[in-house]
């Protein structure tokens, strides 16, 4: 079964996106990246690809180590992150990209008691990167695509909510359980990026496996948001084609781990994670030049350092475009 080659550069998508969530906004947003990686590892004919892509999570469930805590004081937050991404094709093995992230925010917090509803809107952290193609191979039955991506994260995300942020927020924060730094667009800092996917396909059969670590530097106020790397394995499944369309149907496990953060030198408590996600997904293009996929993940397993809100599902979705 031929799979056409704007589907096998697409499929990238489903082995990264679901990384986008962590337990900070402002990793969210660095994980954009990963949620446009894997699609630069097939090469179709064009030489430029952009993406849209959207990302949402819901947090409700405060979670202290591996043990659900009970919605008490009944505290919500709903991020939705918008990420255009492009990518250009500057010599035979690689490629040049860009994801610019925007985040909605909506939130309920109960601080003293005291209900606070609202909802924030601003520009993430942007990341520059470089993919290189070391192998690359392909026949009517099978393909085989390895890709080595490094790069950085800028400061362009809004830094407000880390202005005010004392090591006491984490001690004595009114009973709430979501902080300052839970709720921040950026970072401030310049981190950096590296990571590896490897595409596999066999007839209607398909595998992708990814791994990404972001190495944290000093931001805004003296604040370090903790290292974070993040394990996908997909295998997916053809299931219809008709002339240059394709739909596929894939199943997501992701495994993140994210370090504690610091400020000041000082490790910061209620920070880092261990999490596992399982989620289907369905890819669908069309005509070798458009591309949709649409999916959701749940989590399997949290295990949070000290109190923290966790991920209780999220919703993915994104369309692609050659030219």
């Amino acid at each position: 079964m031929r799979i056409p080659q704007s589907g096998l550069y697409f499929l990238a998508i489903a082995a990264s996106f679901v990384s986008l969530l962590s337990s900070s906004q402002a990793q969210d947003c660095d994980d954009c990246v990963v949620a446009s990686y894997l699609q630069s590892g097939f090469t179709p004919a064009a030489q430029q690809h952009a993406a849209f892509q959207f990302n949402y999570r819901y947090r409700h469930e405060p979670y202290q180590g591996d043990s659900k805590q009970g919605n008490e004081p009944d505290e919500k937050v709903a991020d939705s992150t918008f990420n255009f991404f492009y990518s250009a094709r500057v010599l035979e093995p690689l490629f040049i990209d860009v994801n610019i992230p925007f985040t909605s925010q909506a939130y309920t917090l109960r601080p003293d008691n005291t209900y606070q509803s609202d909802r924030d809107t601003a520009l993430s952290d942007m990341s520059l990167l470089a993919t290189l193609q070391p192998v690359a191979e392909s026949d009517k039955t099978g393909a085989i695509d390895w890709r080595i991506r490094a790069g950085v994260k800028l400061p362009t995300g809004d830094t407000g909510k880390l202005d005010s942020f004392t090591l006491g927020e984490t001690l004595n924060n009114g009973g709430s359980n979501v902080y300052s730094y839970d709720r921040s667009f950026g970072s401030g800092s310049f981190d950096w990026i590296a990571g590896s996917s490897v595409f596999l396909r066999e007839d209607q059969f398909i595998g992708i496996a990814d791994l990404q670590y972001i190495g944290r530097t000093t931001g805004e106020n003296d604040f370090r948001f903790g290292d974070k790397a993040t394990l996908h394995i997909t295998p997916g499944l053809v299931f219809y084609t008709h002339g240059k369309d394709t739909f596929v149907l894939l199943l997501d496990t992701t495994y993140t781990f994210v370090g504690e953060s610091d400020f000041d030198g000082t490790t910061v408590q209620n920070t880092g994670e261990s999490s596992l996600y399982l989620g289907p997904r369905i890819l669908a293009t069309f005509n070798d030049t458009f591309s949709s996929y649409v999916g959701v993940s749940l989590p399997l397993y949290h295990d949070m350092q000290g109190t923290q809100l966790a991920t209780d599902y999220r919703i993915i979705a994104s369309i692609m475009g050659a030219m």
